[in-house]
């Protein structure tokens, strides 16, 4: 899977995000990103093939576009 795929699954993942789920978190771990709960937030362990970062993200997601927002996040480590 290229780049350019990765950045569309995290998308799709994202769209219409409300909590994490077991399914996200099996979709995000396929491609290599780790999930860490925590008490508030989510915290994603994202590789971009050099470092890992870490993303924390809300535990849910705010307005309609706050899905989108986070997959923003997570794609500007990729």
């Amino acid at each position: 899977m290229d780049k350019k795929e990765e950045k569309e699954e995290v998308k799709r993942i994202f769209t219409g995000y409300k909590r994490m789920t077991p399914k996200i978190t099996r979709e995000l771990r396929r491609l290599g990103i780790f999930v860490v709960r925590q008490r508030n937030h989510v915290v994603l362990s994202v590789s971009d093939g050099e470092t890992r970062h870490l993303v924390p993200i809300s535990s849910t997601g705010g307005d309609k576009r706050g899905g989108l927002n986070m997959a923003r996040k997570i794609i500007s480590y990729l």
